[in-house]
C-alpha cells in the first residue's frame, strides 16, 4: 500500500507540474503543429482545460495497477465504462452545443471523467479495505 500512495504522490506532483508548465506555454505548444492563428486560438482553449487531466489520470492509473494486483482488474473496466458514459462523452457532446465558440469547456470533460474514475476507485478502495481485502496476509 505505501508503493501505492508513493506512486500516487509522484503522479499528482508531476501532473500539477506538467499542467502549469502547459497552462503557461500553451500557445508555443499549439504552435508547435500550426501557424493557422484561429487552430492555435482553439487548440489553447481545449489544452488549457484538458491539461488537468494529467493530475486525475495519473491517480487512476496507480489505482488500475493496484486493483489488478489484488486481482481486481474489473474495477478498472467498471469506472472507465461509467466515466465515460455519463461524464467525458456527454461532457463532450453537451459543451459543444451549450459552448460553439469555445473548445474550453469541451477540455474539461476529460477531466471530469478522470475524477469521477477517482472517486468511484477511492470508493472501491474503502470498501475493500473494510472488508479485509488488503491484509498482509493475502499479499502475494
Amino acid at each position: 500500500m505505501k508503493t501505492l500512495a508513493y506512486a500516487t504522490a509522484i503522479t499528482v506532483t508531476y501532473g500539477i507540474i506538467i499542467s502549469i508548465v502547459v497552462e503557461l506555454t500553451a500557445c508555443p505548444i499549439v504552435g508547435l503543429f500550426t501557424s493557422d492563428a484561429t487552430v492555435i486560438t482553439l487548440g489553447v482553449q481545449y489544452i488549457r482545460s484538458y491539461i488537468i487531466d494529467a493530475i486525475f489520470a495519473g491517480i487512476h492509473f496507480c489505482f488500475s495497477g493496484f486493483f489488478a494486483a489484488w486481482g481486481r482488474s474489473y474495477i478498472g473496466f467498471i469506472h472507465n465504462i461509467i466515466a465515460i458514459s455519463l461524464v467525458r462523452v456527454p461532457g463532450a457532446y453537451l459543451a459543444s452545443k451549450l459552448f460553439p465558440d469555445t473548445l474550453f469547456p469541451m477540455g474539461i470533460a476529460a477531466p471530469a471523467g478522470s475524477l469521477l474514475s477517482v472517486l468511484i476507485r477511492l470508493g472501491f478502495y474503502a470498501w475493500l479495505k473494510h472488508h479485509g481485502v488488503f491484509s498482509t496476509d493475502q499479499a502475494a
